[in-house]
Order: C-alpha cells, then sequence, then structure tokens
C-alpha cells in the first residue's frame, strides 16, 4: 500500500537484525495526503500506554505513601539483651552527668572557701627523701611539717616563725599518747590553720606582722623543739623519737632552700608556751644557721614564764617538769642548750629549761609577754583546781607567790639589757600574743600592741612589768575578756 511506512528486515548470516527504535513505541499509521483515521490514532494511543506502563500485574498495584526515613535510637527488632544494655548506657549517662554537676559544685565551694580563707597557714610536710636522712621526725616517726601564709606584696621579705604551744611529755606512756595525735604526728595534723594574733593577717588587729611572711612549726616532738635522743624509745611495742631539735634545723634548712627565708632582711622567732621555751632557747643559734644578710633577729616569748615556787602541796611540780622532760628527750646531748648545761652541774643541767635561768644566756632582743595569773600554771605547776574566780583563800598564799615571782623575773629581764621587752597582765589567762587582744586596754595601758610595737622599734620606754593586781579585782576587770575565752 502506497504511502504505508512498513519495518525493513535486514538479513545479514542468517540473522535477523532489526533497527534501533527509541523508548519502544509502535509507530502510528498515517494515511497519506489526510489526518490519521480516529480509530487508528486511539488504538495507537492505547499501544504507547500500556507500552509506558510498569511490568507489575494489574490486579496488585496499589498506591504506596513515601515515607521519609528518621534516625531511631531503639532497633525495628527489640530483644531482651539489647534492651537492657540500652538502660544500663542511659544509666550510666546520667551518673556521668551527675558526677560533672557534683565536681562543679565542689569546685565552686571549694573557691569560696578558698577566698573566704586567705588568712590561714596552709600546712606543707616535708619529703621523707629530705627529712629521713637528717633525722628528723615527729614522735611516732613521721616527717616534719609547717604551716606557711607568704605575704601577700612579693616585696616583703620579712618573717615571723612561730612556735606553738602543747606542754611536754616526759614519760613513755605520755609520749605514746601524744603520738597518736597531731601533737605527735604530721599524719594526724590538720591541712590548714588559722590564727589571730601576731599571727593574723588582718592589719587592724596587727599592724606589725599582717604584711609578713609566716611559718608556723607542727609541734610534733613533745620537748620544746629541743630533744636529741640517739635512739627510739621502745614502749608497747611501738618507736618514738625524740629529735625536737633535728627538727627545727631541718624545717630551718628546708625553709631557707625552698624560700627566700635565706634571704630575709628581718626575721621574729615566737613561740608561746613550750613553744615559748624553745624558741627562747633556739633564737641565738638560729643567728647562727642563718646568711649574714639577715639584718635583725628578735624572739618573742609568750605565756612562758614559768617559775620554781612551790604548789599547794610544798612540792616543786615545775622544776620536776622539766627534769624529767630534759631526760626523756635527751637533751644533754642538744646543740642549743648547750652554752647554758656547761655552767651546770651533771644534776643541775635540766634547769636550763627555766626562762628565768636561760634568758642570761640570750643576746637577740627578747620581747616577754605573761599573766601573772597563768591560767595554765595554776591547775598543772600549782596543783590548784579552782578557777580564778571563785578560789578558796587556803589557796591565795600559793597563788601570789608563783604571781610575785613572776614579777620579779619580768624586773630582770627589762633591767638587764635596754634592748628586752616584757608585757605583762592580771587578766587570769595563758597565751596572749595568737589571740586577738593585742590592742584591748583591758590588759594594760600601755596596750600589748603599743608595748609590742615600741619594742620593735627599740623604745626602752614601754615595758609594762609592775603588776600587782590582786586576783578578784583582777577577775572583775577582765571578766569580758574570760566569758569570750
Amino acid at each position: 500500500m502506497s504511502g504505508q511506512i512498513k519495518p525493513i528486515a535486514i538479513f545479514h548470516k542468517k540473522k535477523r537484525v532489526f533497527p534501533l527504535q527509541p523508548c519502544n513505541v509502535t509507530p502510528v499509521t498515517s494515511i497519506s495526503g489526510s489526518n490519521p483515521d480516529l480509530s487508528t490514532l486511539s488504538k495507537s494511543m492505547s499501544n504507547i500506554a500500556l507500552t509506558l506502563k510498569p511490568t507489575t500485574k494489574a490486579d496488585s498495584m496499589a498506591f504506596v505513601p513515601v515515607r521519609i526515613s528518621r534516625p531511631q535510637l531503639l532497633p525495628p527488632v527489640l530483644c531482651s539483651r539489647r534492651f537492657y544494655v540500652y538502660l544500663l548506657l542511659l544509666v550510666l549517662i546520667i551518673l556521668i552527668l551527675c558526677v560533672v554537676r557534683l565536681v562543679s559544685q565542689i569546685k565552686v565551694t571549694f573557691v569560696h572557701m578558698h577566698l573566704e580563707s586567705d588568712g590561714d597557714l596552709e600546712r606543707v610536710t616535708l619529703p621523707r627523701s629530705f627529712s629521713e636522712p637528717r633525722g628528723a621526725r615527729c614522735l611516732d616517726g613521721s616527717p616534719p611539717a609547717y604551716y606557711f601564709r607568704p605575704s601577700p606584696v612579693v616585696s616583703v621579705n620579712y618573717w615571723l616563725v612561730y612556735l606553738p604551744s602543747g606542754a611536754w611529755c616526759s614519760s613513755p606512756s605520755e609520749c605514746d599518747e601524744r603520738s597518736r595525735s597531731s601533737k605527735g604526728s604530721s599524719n594526724m595534723a590538720k591541712m590548714s590553720l588559722a590564727y589571730d594574733g601576731i599571727l593574723s593577717h588582718d592589719c587592724q588587729q596587727n599592724p606589725d606582722f599582717c604584711m609578713w611572711n609566716v611559718v608556723a612549726f607542727l609541734y610534733c616532738d613533745g620537748g620544746s623543739f629541743l630533744g636529741n635522743a640517739t635512739n627510739p624509745v621502745e614502749y608497747n611495742g611501738r618507736r618514738m623519737y625524740m629529735r625536737g631539735a633535728v627538727i627545727f634545723d631541718t624545717l630551718i634548712e628546708y625553709l631557707t632552700k625552698t624560700t627566700h627565708f635565706g634571704n630575709a632582711e628581718q626575721i621574729v622567732l615566737a613561740g608561746s608556751s613550750a613553744g615559748g621555751i624553745g624558741a627562747l632557747i633556739h633564737v641565738d643559734r638560729l643567728r647562727a644557721l642563718l646568711p649574714t644578710s639577715v639584718e635583725t633577729l628578735h624572739v618573742i616569748v609568750d605565756g612562758s614564764m614559768f617559775v620554781d615556787t612551790p604548789d599547794i602541796n610544798g612540792d616543786y611540780t615545775m622544776a620536776q617538769i622539766f627534769q624529767s622532760t630534759y631526760c626523756q628527750h635527751g637533751l644533754n646531748a642538744s646543740a642549743p642548750i648547750q652554752e647554758c648545761t656547761q655552767t651546770k652541774t651533771h644534776d643541775t643541767e635540766w634547769r636550763c629549761l627555766f626562762p628565768e635561768v636561760y634568758y642570761k644566756f640570750v643576746f637577740t632582743p627578747m620581747f616577754f609577754t605573761n599573766s601573772i595569773y597563768d591560767t595554765w600554771t595554776r591547775p598543772h605547776a600549782l596543783k590548784i583546781s579552782c578557777s580564778a574566780s571563785n578560789c578558796p583563800n587556803a589557796n591565795i598564799p600559793t597563788v601570789y607567790a608563783n604571781r610575785d615571782a613572776v614579777r620579779n623575773l619580768a624586773r630582770e629581764i627589762s633591767g638587764s639589757s635596754k634592748k628586752h621587752g616584757v608585757f605583762l597582765t592580771a587578766c587570769p589567762v595563758h597565751r596572749m600574743m595568737i589571740k586577738p587582744w593585742l590592742s584591748w586596754t583591758v590588759f594594760g595601758s600601755p596596750t600589748m600592741q603599743v608595748t609590742l610595737t615600741a619594742w620593735l622599734r627599740h623604745d626602752e620606754t614601754m615595758s609594762s612589768t609592775d603588776v600587782a593586781l590582786d586576783i578578784q579585782p583582777a577577775v572583775e576587770q577582765c571578766s569580758s575578756v574570760l566569758n569570750s575565752k
């Protein structure tokens, strides 16, 4: 038929090859010179539609909505093992978040506490590699330690070294008991200490030393930092070391090597009670341990004017304490005290522990502060158990005998050299220099602060040694202090 398009078959080596047809569409037959027949066109369009349909069975076709996949915490199929794994992970995450929150709160609390405790002295324990070769040990064998607060001003190179109070241990049983506490072991010592008085960082309370570098030695030997027993003492299967003098020398050496203590311009060695005895006896030897660049050295002895008077029973208890301590701690081999002991007989060497004996061998300027009614002396040295406010009349002569002996000693010290100073008070107290009482007029006029400042400046007119107030008026005058202790 003319005008009709026919497919052409090409035969090549018995193979029938058809030409390529785009989109596999059946061609539409047209009538030459006229429009295509409608029925033919409809049939052709049907064939095209059938060609474009997917090869899916008609009866199985259905509308499928498009779904967007999203991440899921749990898998589509959740078994019990996976459930517990995910539960455990969730619990661990919660615990980690709680720990992080707790640590952050602790850090904030620590920062606030640190800011509030800027005046505290922080503990420094000596490395065993430094202390043990020198034989420096506390009673229980632990290494020595000290508390330190640097000056807030870097350029200030003044140092205050303090030896604390704490009485003595004069027998193996007493030393064993101390060795189980911070008075005989650095292992049990607090991490920091807060002090008032001359160790305070408050310049209104402590104008003389508030800007100084402050060091407080840990009192852990029980012998006023003076012991030098060669061998440890065995008691109840434990060893105890009486090495106070070695502790003192080792701490000074460590400070010199690890701080600018060795380059200090001025140093004040101070001590209270038993520490005051140690400060008094050590101070001249300290001068020998320091470099010559140190310009001035002073010593403050607080609450340590122990005198040799009888107790309520007629016994010399204070002398017995000193004699037992001297023997127990091997003070006969202690270098600081030997300048005095060499002038005594073997039986009287121990008397060098009395300030009334030893002060005569001290060259360094001294400042003594004491109460004529010392509250440690009355029960321990005089064996009077009553308080100052209700002491029976039968005990008053013993109290006054000790009072007068303290006054006599004060006059001797201040009169022996113009470079020495004394401040006495009638208020029944023990230690005063580490209390917030420096400027309180109730203790006397001029005040303790004024007297101390004058002595530091070598003013020789401010000693206060003439205090003779009876005990009852003294109690009434100082009631505000006694109630605040």
